[in-house]
């Protein structure tokens, strides 16, 4: 049985080639890089850290719109100035905490992109897509050898950038090094460059999404899975428990999945061997106050309880922009016998500082930015997922350049959209019944088109 794909090698040199928009994809991959590669470094302005990313993606913003390569989407224009206007309200109204300035000032400006969709091809996004592949690969390869090169060299000199560039262009307010507790003297792989394992895992976790998605099984895959391991992130194992499975049993490939389950089997057989216990010790986190997971996922609803719904006006209106930072990283005294560590995932953040009223008109404003002509589903919702649930990342730039790269900026055309009631263009190999000639695969690619998978009118 052979397989073509869309994303196939032969279709890959191809898309390389094809340089049409030149500019376009050259702010494209900038803002990727400045998300996967520039999260450790800022600038310090006014003895206030002003991250190299953010800059980065704003440079990006600022060419394409000089450069006519973007277009104002209408509908989120409109979801955008009345999520302004909800937001402003709210922090008029309550702001019963601590309020900033900077931190709704960030939140325009971060959103402010979200109303653009790039004027481009399928060819682009296409190129999107392999680009961010081959830079997430990099930062694979690079983890692997992190990790297994602090055997030579051992402690954290591997892990963070102090000692040999300026702490004053470094931002140093995350768990760069990060012990394994069952391999004491050993770290969790960051990838090199990212600013924490689990920031690191996410990202593989997300590679190997894309990778069932979009691309034929190969080695990239294999890198993908063997970095995430050696993150020992729970959220990135998390994002591909929830999504790696759909997506193999969408591929309808018996032979993936035989191998998906031969590796479920080789881990098990193995797990006295392999430091596993890494992420199976950290299901009781749930139940542990000082834990990761229940700060995550569980401290802000103690917030809720104690400071929005007492009080009518601070459910509606919320705390005000920043105030959740008074909590964040310290523990909170519940009571005489508890005290939990708080979090500010972004629905948690969002809540409290915002309320009922700024959040809202928020939420549908990202969702349609999200969903409403995203050109692959799959993808947005396993992007959403982490940018909701696995972090504090409502005003995160390092993600939201990869949300604004990869979602954000395109669209589905609406004559695809016409033509294709679910939106959905099914990118995974077709299974033909013998090989093809040149003629046949030239016919496959040119039905596919760059991108798309089957032709207009044609089921998938």
């Amino acid at each position: 049985m052979a397989t073509q794909t869309p994303f196939g090698p032969d279709a890959t040199n191809e898309a390389v080639a094809l340089r049409a928009e030149p500019v376009t994809r050259f702010l494209l991959a900038l803002t990727m890089f400045g998300g996967m590669f520039l999260s450790r470094f800022a600038l310090v302005v006014d003895q206030r850290e002003l991250s190299l990313s953010l800059l980065v993606t704003l440079a990006s913003i600022t060419g394409l719109i000089a450069c006519g390569r973007v277009r104002i989407s209408v509908p989120r224009f409109i979801l955008f100035t009345a999520s302004i206007a909800a937001t402003v309200t709210a922090a008029t109204l309550g702001g019963a905490g601590r309020v900033s300035i900077n931190s709704y000032l960030l939140l325009v400006v971060l959103y402010f992109g979200y109303i653009f969709v790039i004027a481009a091809g399928d060819g682009t996004y296409k190129w999107s897509i392999l680009t961010y592949r081959n830079l997430s690969f990099f930062l694979a390869v690079a983890g692997i050898f992190q990790f297994f090169g602090q055997i030579l060299l051992p402690g954290t000199t591997l892990f963070t950038f102090e000692g040999y560039i300026p702490a004053s262009y470094l931002d140093l307010s995350f768990h760069l090094a990060e012990e394994i507790p069952s391999l004491p003297g050993y770290y969790k792989s960051n990838g090199f460059f990212l600013l924490e394992p689990a920031v690191f895992g996410q990202l593989m976790a997300l590679s190997v999404i894309v990778e069932l998605l979009l691309f034929p099984v190969s080695w990239y895959l294999v890198i993908f899975v063997i970095s995430l391991f050696l993150s020992f992130s729970g959220t990135g194992l998390l994002l591909c428990t929830v999504f790696a499975p759909l997506l193999l049993f969408r591929r309808d490939n018996p032979t993936v999945l035989l191998l998906a389950c031969a590796l479920a089997i080789l881990v098990f057989f193995l797990s006295d061997r392999l430091p596993i216990d890494a992420y199976t010790g950290r299901v009781g986190e749930f139940s542990a106050t000082h834990s990761s997971a229940f700060a995550r996922f569980l401290s802000p609803f103690y917030l809720f309880g104690d400071y929005l719904l007492p009080s009518a006006r601070n459910f509606l209106f919320g705390l005000g922009p920043g105030s959740i930072n008074a909590f964040f990283k310290s523990y909170y005294i519940v009571n005489a016998d508890m005290m939990v560590d708080i979090h500010d995932p972004t629905w948690g953040k969002l809540f409290l500082e915002y309320g009922l009223v700024g959040t809202l008109p928020f939420v549908v404003f990202v969702l349609y930015c999200f969903f409403a002509d995203a050109r692959e589903m799959w993808l947005s919702s396993a992007l959403f997922f982490t940018y909701l649930v696995l972090g504090g990342y409502l005003l995160d730039t390092h993600l939201n350049a990869l949300i604004l790269s990869l979602v954000v900026w395109h669209n589905l055309p609406r004559a695809t959209q016409a033509s294709s009631p679910g939106r959905q263009t099914w990118l995974v190999p077709r299974t033909v019944s013998a090989p093809m000639g040149l003629a046949d695969e030239r016919e496959l690619r040119v039905q596919s088109g760059v991108l798309t998978g089957p032709k207009e009118g044609r089921s998938p």
